[in-house]
């Protein structure tokens, strides 16, 4: 049952967002005791790499990602080392 739960919470339309500069933590508005969830998408205003910390704690850059891209990834940060996408929102 938990996983039906996550694959529909992966289909709801994005309840908040916040603006993400690399390099610098972002607090969501959901965060409970500290403690800010990973995002359930991120949205890429301007094309470039984007380097990541995901949900489980491991490192991914998604190299070329196009300007207007919405990828569905669970992330805690976003580095800037490596990253050179721009506008970037992260969507809770």
């Amino acid at each position: 049952m938990q996983i039906l739960s996550k694959y529909i919470d992966a289909l709801a339309p994005m309840q908040s967002g916040v603006a993400v500069t690399p390099g610098t933590a972002f607090a969501s508005p959901l965060a409970r005791d500290g403690h800010t969830p990973p995002t359930n998408a991120v949205y890429v205003g301007g094309a470039g790499n984007l380097s990541v910390t995901m949900a489980d704690g491991s490192t991914l850059t998604f190299d070329g990602v196009t300007a207007g891209a919405m990828l569905n990834i669970a992330i805690t940060a976003v580095a800037s080392s490596g990253t050179t996408a721009t506008n970037i929102l992260a969507l809770y």
